[in-house]
């Protein structure tokens, strides 16, 4: 366990801005590569990434322990977890990418020996075009791992614009813009 992903579970736990934006840029537990990280961070995204409600040291604990993926390793990984500061927004950000890299190049490994052994057997059991089409599913979580951060915005912009059109009420004119009752009166005034 390093120290970057320690400092990014500990700022997602500890601030909730950052809990939000690490999920905007893609926090999930597979970019973590220890199973107890990967407990912490899945229970966190599950039960705090939608609340406003702060992760608490002593809850987590216990409801980790309900759930029966409690260890002496994952109590251990939580108080240190603790004792870290948080990290600036800038530094969170460098350190998810940071994060997404190291996964990315594992993924690239797992594909790399797939094709090895793909390749190595002589009795193939799978056409080539449906392995070649599974190879570029895989390639294409990794892109999409990557860009995330790009396409929440305009999610994020679409959902405020239907949110307001689907807000006003029907007697307003659902003309986008502005009204042209000014210019009504202006030209009713001037002639």
């Amino acid at each position: 366990m390093d120290d970057i992903t320690k400092k990014v579970i500990s700022s997602a736990m500890k601030d909730r801005f950052l809990l939000s934006r690490a999920i905007a840029e893609g926090l999930s537990k597979d970019l973590f590569e220890s199973q107890e990280e990967k407990i912490i961070v899945d229970y966190v995204l599950k039960n705090y990434s939608k609340s406003e409600l702060f992760v608490d040291v002593g809850l987590l604990k216990e409801a980790i322990t309900e759930e029966g993926t409690f260890t002496l390793k994952v109590g251990e990984l939580i108080d240190e977890i603790a004792n870290e500061e948080p990290l600036s927004l800038e530094l969170l950000l460098s350190y998810m990418d940071v994060l997404k890299r190291k996964y990315a190049e594992k993924e690239f490994l797992s594909i790399g020996k797939k094709i090895e052994s793909y390749v190595e057997l002589k009795a193939h059991k799978e056409n080539i075009m449906d392995f070649a089409g599974n190879l570029i599913g895989e390639l294409r979580g990794i892109v999409q791992g990557r860009v995330k951060r790009r396409l929440d915005p305009m999610r994020f912009n679409l959902i405020v614009f239907t949110a307001e059109l689907e807000s006003r009420t029907g007697e307003e004119n659902l003309i986008l813009g502005y009204s042209m009752e000014p210019f009504t009166l202006l030209t009713e005034s001037l002639s």
